[in-house]
């Protein structure tokens, strides 16, 4: 028996299924043809109370263990506005939604599509190539054909002439499936993409950056795009501008995010939504029978609002506390020695910060990965901190600043990129300015006293802008 987010209340608990989906014929009864809905959050309550509740998979169910006279609920958290409740689905305010007599979940929708395209790949290496993320929505309800996924990147950026793109398609099969692109120049192309009504496509090329014109920390942007067939409704969200931090070794089980298009290691705006992406990979030489995302996001973060983007395979969350648990059972992950492109997986989601965070309040968020019954392996740490109104603008143009050794034990080296007067804050995790120094050349050694282990942003400030890097103190 498979227990997923449920807490007993009671010695007599019982279970109840149901189903989430969009009726495409009004005929207020499952039949071919209509859209299941994954990833609705359905609560069981009793005296007005939580006692219990789960997520809709792939195909839209959802099973409940729930003790005697509960009711039942479906959030709107993860709904998109365009659908909306129809056959005896009614609204139960505060967010919530009831369902028909027979425990389902079912809404209409107007006609038309409306493409949406989201990418988060936030880290590139210079040593090998790496996915370039992107996800498309529909959110509408009329399916759209022959779309063409298009990366521009920056000229620094290498697209892989020999590797397929990888495309999930979030049907209920998963089954991973290569295309091969158009590139022309620094130009990616994935054409005939297929988007159901609801529905969502995810995958990545493979790039990396061009270890010619890059250093270290460097940052280096690509756009993305969708184009549909004629008939677009919302064309606005049809891109997305994400900028990737250059790095020269690669793990294949990283978390990187962004908000507003851009990375969030760093600063990033109050009340901006933030897009997490955790990836994995099989690495060793047999199938993984069972991934585990155990994912500990910051108090900073509002834990109610979280919204499941896209996965790669079936997933089952968890949630208990701060603590989100993503299972991938039985989904046999081959390694990447057998197949190097099925090897691969993640799961994205978009949070909201708690509401009005105070200027320089820090937002750290790491995951462990679990491979069947081996150790956890540990993302990289994703920091950020919130932007103080009155500061300066971040500098745009990069690789001006480097810090080095970075991770370091004790001494480190801040270099500019030309001769002048500097401004230097570090802060840690508590937004606390802990050194501040005025640097005159191009080059500052700290080596006056160990730094305790943890993370740190350094703040450069050379009239009339600002570089923020990031540093790890090892213990």
């Amino acid at each position: 028996m498979d227990y997923v987010n449920y807490v007993i209340v009671t010695d007599s608990c019982t279970s109840i299924t149901g189903k989430a989906y969009l009726d495409e014929d009004s005929s207020c009864t499952f039949t071919p043809g209509d859209i299941p809905l994954p990833n609705l959050m359905a609560f069981a309550v009793k005296n007005n109370q939580p006692a219990g509740f789960a997520y809709t998979d792939a195909l839209g169910n959802y099973t409940l263990w729930v003790p005697p006279s509960y009711d039942v609920f479906l959030s709107t958290v993860n709904l998109q506005s365009v659908l909306q409740p129809a056959c005896n689905t009614t609204l139960a305010g505060n967010g919530l939604l009831a369902p028909d007599s027979n425990n389902h979940f079912i809404f209409s929708c107007p006609p038309g599509y409306d493409a949406q395209i989201n990418s988060s790949s936030t880290l590139l290496a210079q040593t090998v190539y790496r996915g370039l993320y992107f996800s498309v929505k529909n959110n509408s309800c009329t399916s759209y054909n022959n779309a063409t996924v298009t990366f521009y990147l920056d000229n620094r950026i290498i697209p892989s002439t020999t590797d397929s793109a990888v495309i999930y398609f979030n049907n209920g099969s998963f089954t991973p499936q290569l295309i091969s692109p158009v590139i022309s120049g620094n130009t990616v192309s994935i054409p005939g993409v297929h988007v159901t009504p609801v529905g969502i496509v995810s995958g990545y090329i493979y790039a990396k950056a061009d270890p010619l014109q890059t250093t270290l920390n460097d940052t280096v942007c690509f756009r993305v795009t969708v184009t549909p067939d004629s008939g677009d409704i919302n064309p606005a969200n049809n891109a997305d501008t994400v900028c990737a931090q250059v790095v020269t070794s690669y793990d294949p089980n990283d978390k990187n995010g962004q908000s507003n298009g851009r990375s969030v290691q760093g600063i990033i705006q109050p009340n901006q939504d933030v897009i997490y992406t955790i990836r994995f990979q099989n690495t060793g030489n047999f199938p993984a029978k069972d991934v585990r995302i155990v994912d500990t996001l910051d108090a900073n973060l509002n834990l109610a609002s979280i919204t499941i983007l896209s996965h790669s395979h079936p997933m089952k969350v968890q949630q208990s506390g701060n603590v989100v648990v993503f299972l991938f059972n039985d989904i046999w992950l081959p390694d990447s020695v057998s197949s190097e492109p099925e090897s691969h997986g993640h799961v994205t989601f978009r949070i909201a910060q708690q509401p009005d965070l105070a200027p320089l309040t820090a937002i750290s968020n790491f995951a462990d990965i679990y491979f069947d019954y081996n150790p956890p392996i540990r993302t990289n740490t994703v920091v950020s901190v919130i932007e103080s109104p009155t500061a300066l603008p971040v500098k745009a143009e990069t690789g001006r600043a480097i810090v080095y050794p970075n991770p370091v034990r004790e001494r480190f080296t801040i270099k500019m990129a030309e001769m002048d007067t500097y401004s230097v804050k570090i802060y840690d995790l508590m937004g606390r300015a802990i050194i501040q120094e005025q640097i005159q050349g191009m080059q500052w050694e700290w080596n006056n006293r160990p730094l305790p282990g943890g993370f740190y942003l350094i703040e450069i400030t050379h009239l009339p802008y600002r570089q923020v890097l990031k540093l790890v103190i090892e213990d």
